[in-house]
């Protein structure tokens, strides 16, 4: 039942993601004129359909991703209002929004998980655990540490994912009676949960309207930050493809946090679930917008080149580009869902 429960759940959060994003490509497009034929959730055939004026709003029956259709997306169109003969600044916004609609709903998500707690933690010391390494380079409860290795500190998260990005010593920066001091601390390894600590429980601060604005976007900042490093991380060699999740591996994460919301007690695993749809969002949302062909930033580059050129590239030739990176990215796809069969085994 559980798995039944985790598996149709899991569907529904994955398509949501996709939707999201499909509905900022389409509200760019309606708000510049453009002509959309068909809006559709889920792909292959139909199984509900409504035209509504000028375009076809469709439910299709593998519940996997959606699409927005504009006229002239991908061929040439004689329609006024199609896509491809919309002003080039119009088709940026219209292919960027896809992915900044992601990142908002990000964001918006951090505020409301950030506004609906009493007290926010915060990377302050609030006490010490057994054998703390921290305790013993010095620090002392109240204190609030401010950066690690250069890097600020504005959350327990950040803390948390400092002492896990890269064993051994670390340079800490903190505050102590208002003036800056700096630590060395290693990071220990808790058996309890095979993470790397500190060996602290943060501290807490009551909410307000300012501190849900103000932790929220730091909250989002945190999400942003690690993906950035990661595709950092990877395009530099630091991180292999063997470590990334595809399809399998997000599907696999989307259903553990959706099967917590039944298991964990005191709604921890609603928190749970919030954070990864966080996280899995916003990942979409700045994977969309990488300048490679077939994702919606290679369309903005060949886009930006038409106006640095003053002429549109041949529509054959940027329609083989991107098949040729369609292509690459379901190579990899396949390469990391390998990997993802091979964890789970």
């Amino acid at each position: 039942m559980l798995l039944a429960f985790e598996i149709v759940g899991g569907i529904i959060v994955f398509s949501l993601l996709i939707i999201i994003h499909e509905l900022g490509h389409f509200w760019a497009a309606k708000s510049f004129n453009i002509k959309v034929n068909e809006f559709a959730i889920g792909m292959g055939p139909a199984l509900w359909k409504k035209q509504k004026g000028e375009t076809l709003y469709a439910v299709r029956c593998i519940p996997m991703g959606g699409y927005c259709k504009m006229e002239g997306e991908d061929e040439k169109s004689e329609e006024p209002r199609a896509f491809g003969n919309a002003k080039a600044w119009k088709r940026i916004v219209v292919l960027a929004a896809g992915g900044i609609m992601n990142l908002l709903a990000g964001l918006v998500l951090c505020f409301v998980i950030v506004g609906a707690v009493h007290n926010i933690t915060v990377p302050t010391i609030g006490s010490f655990s057994d054998n703390s390494p921290i305790e013993a380079a010095g620090l002392q409860i109240g204190d609030k540490i401010i950066s690690i290795d250069g890097q600020k500190v504005h959350t327990t998260q950040d803390v948390q994912i400092d002492a896990q990005m890269s064993q051994g010593e670390k340079t800490i920066v903190y505050s102590h009676d208002g003036e800056l001091q700096t630590a060395y601390v290693t990071p220990i390894l808790d058996e309890s949960s095979g993470a790397y600590i500190f060996g602290f429980e943060s501290g807490t601060v009551p909410n307000s309207v300012l501190n849900t604005i103000k932790y929220g976007w730091y909250q989002f900042a945190s999400f942003t930050g690690q993906i950035v490093e990661t595709l950092v991380r990877l395009v530099t060699g630091h991180l292999s493809f063997s470590q990334l999740s595809g399809p399998v591996g997000i599907a696999g994460v989307i259903g553990g946090a959706v099967g917590s919301v039944v298991t964990e007690a005191n709604g921890a695993g609603w928190w749970f679930l919030a954070n990864v749809f966080i996280l899995i969002t916003i990942n979409l949302g700045i994977f969309n917008l990488i300048p490679f062909p077939a994702l919606d930033g290679g369309r903005i580059l060949f886009v930006l080149v038409e106006m640095v050129r003053r002429k549109p590239i041949k529509a054959e030739y940027e329609g083989v580009v991107h098949v040729i990176g369609f292509a690459a990215l379901i190579c990899l796809i396949l390469v990391v869902t390998w990997f993802d069969i091979f964890r789970l085994f």
